[in-house]
């Protein structure tokens, strides 16, 4: 174990040191100052490092997004999606970056055949003759983290097989090592940077990766889907295989259909463009709203129009969740912005986790209200949900209100999958289609049934309450009385301001004894002790070249910290 750690913390820095250098070369060598990483670079780089400027880059004259974007690209896998990730925060990141961020591109060039064929037979634990009739070399689809083959079971089934890249899990695992501590360092140097929590985004996408490198997680989405919507008859999810699946491997059902981007296309195959826009969404928001599962990446190449008339999905790698509250209250804001009930709508957010007061809000009540209002403007049909929730995002942002988590992925994939409906059916009025579903949420919650039962909760929690709060109270005043009240404070960013008091006082001592040392020397040298070098005292000499060494090396801290 031991020695594991020896190797993984050499592979670290090493992959550190290249980080480092990627930055560097893009132009980001104030940054690396800042945080107090160049001395981790060569020395012939760490004066380049001290004297670039952000703004300015031998790449000039490229902006400082598409750096960004040019040095996550070249950093590999890990970075790429944490980039694809940043670009759908636009709470934290400026506009200029996240389209710059939206452009980046993976490294696709699929695998050899021979390596892919030997993570699949390990993972089966067979060989691939035994458990395939044929399985195509040449994969259909390939992205950074697997590739995905053409396959016939034995038993005569067609499938599709995704199989993970090999060696791809340590590899992101020693990234996100690395973006662990440059996140940690970032909130510690960099003071703006603290407020939005780095180290925090880090965390989200290290949940986020890893589920999505666990190929078990996808197929229990698959069964999930298959199960919520086994009533759908009109739509089809592949069944998954689940003897020849592991964390590396899914071997599936194969759908067979087009993609859902052309009108003209679907008509040539004999099919309604049209009815498979309604159902489309109408499916969409009865994932969102009566499951709180729902596809979070319906682009059209993962939704298929089939011979039979159905509509498959596929590639369930990316999906939102939703509690049942926030279902229930995201169908009451989308009902109070349908009545443009501005004052339940501020309530409605605040129920959804939108981190403000909406009774000391009446400019951003009023923003909101010009939004809707200007919507209203245009036809029902013209009308779609995830636009209107996007552009009141955008205005909420402005007021510096914090997002609830997962709220975003939700918006995404409802402008997605409205593109996609408006797409083949431009006509299509999302508000006809999702109202039945939300006044069904509304009514719901007015049932006197369920309303009868919160009440009887929350009776008992007033009644626990009653409870257990005079004895609170009584140890409280005990307390006080004795005068053994005790208040905890905890400091946040304080630890900076120590390291630099103690960095300051230990260049002071050092100089102190420095000016000491030339003082003392200085003395023997006019007193004329002995011995002599070269004419000259000894002890004065070597008092001189000790200062002068110490000097020097306090000259050159100061210039590498950064901080002359």
């Amino acid at each position: 174990m031991t020695l594991w750690r020896i190797n993984r913390t050499y592979r670290n820095i090493q992959r550190m040191q290249t980080i480092l250098n990627v930055l560097l070369k893009h132009g980001f060598g104030q940054l690396i100052r800042k945080m107090g990483l160049h001395r981790l670079l060569p020395l012939g780089k760490q004066a380049s490092a001290l004297s670039q400027d952000d703004t300015v880059s031998p790449l000039d004259p490229l902006t400082m997004s598409e750096r960004l974007r040019l040095a996550l690209e070249e950093l590999g896998p890990t970075f790429i999606k944490f980039g694809q990730i940043l670009s759908t925060r636009p709470d934290i990141v400026p506009e200029t970056f996240i389209i710059e961020l939206r452009k980046l591109r993976e490294d696709n060039r699929p695998l050899p055949y021979p390596s892919i064929r030997k993570a699949l037979e390990e993972s089966l634990g067979d060989r691939i003759e035994n458990v395939f009739s044929t399985l195509d070399e040449k994969p259909i689809a390939t992205a950074s983290i697997g590739q995905v083959h053409s396959g016939v079971l034995r038993t005569g089934e067609k499938v599709v097989v995704k199989i993970r890249r090999p060696g791809i899990e340590r590899i992101v695992r020693n990234d996100l090592d690395i973006l662990n501590s440059l996140a940690a360092v970032l909130s510690r140097r960099i003071e703006e940077m603290a407020s939005f929590d780095p180290e925090g985004l880090v965390r989200e996408f290290e949940k986020t990766i890893l589920r999505e490198m666990d190929f078990s997680i996808e197929a229990m989405n698959m069964e999930r889907f298959r199960q919520n919507l086994a009533s759908e008859q009109n739509m089809a999810i592949p069944h998954v295989y689940w003897q020849y699946s592991s964390r590396s491997v899914i071997v599936m059902e194969k759908l067979r259909g087009i993609r859902m981007e052309s009108a003209d296309a679907l008509r040539a195959a004999g099919h309604d463009p049209e009815q498979l826009a309604v159902e489309g969404m109408r499916v969409f928001f009865r994932q969102v709203l009566e499951f709180g599962l729902f596809h979070a990446d319906p682009h059209p190449g993962n939704v298929l129009a089939l011979p039979d008339g159905r509509i498959g999905l596929i590639d369930f790698g990316m999906i939102g969740r939703l509690d049942p509250q926030t279902s229930e209250h995201l169908g009451s804001l989308i009902m109070n912005i349908i009545q443009r009930d501005y004052d339940r709508m501020l309530i409605s957010l605040r129920k959804l986790g939108f981190e403000f007061d909406e009774l000391g809000s009446p400019d951003l009540r009023r923003e909101l209200m010009e939004i809707v209002e200007v919507y209203y403007g245009r036809p029902l049909r013209s009308i779609g949900i995830g636009d209107l929730l996007s552009k009141l995002i955008e205005t909420i942002m402005h007021h510096r209100v914090k997002l609830p988590g997962g709220f975003l992925t939700l918006i995404r994939a409802m402008v997605i999958s409205e593109g996609v409906g408006r797409q083949l059916f431009p006509g299509i009025d999302v508000i006809a289609i999702s109202e039945p579903m939300i006044r069904k949420i509304v009514r719901a919650q007015n049932d006197p049934l369920k309303l009868a039962e919160e009440m009887m909760t929350a009776l008992g929690d007033l009644r626990h309450t009653a409870t257990v709060l005079p004895r609170y109270m009584e140890i409280l005043f005990q307390r006080l009385l004795r005068g053994k009240l005790r208040i905890e404070f905890s400091h946040t960013n304080l630890d900076r301001f120590y390291r630099e008091i103690e960095r300051t006082g230990n260049r002071l001592s050092f100089s102190i004894v420095v000016a000491a040392l030339i003082l003392g020397s200085s003395i023997i040298m006019y007193s004329r002790l002995g011995p002599f070098i070269f004419g000259y005292p000894a002890l004065g000499v070597i008092g001189y070249m000790l200062a002068a060494l110490l000097g020097i090396g306090l000259l050159i801290n100061i210039i590498r910290s950064g901080r002359v």
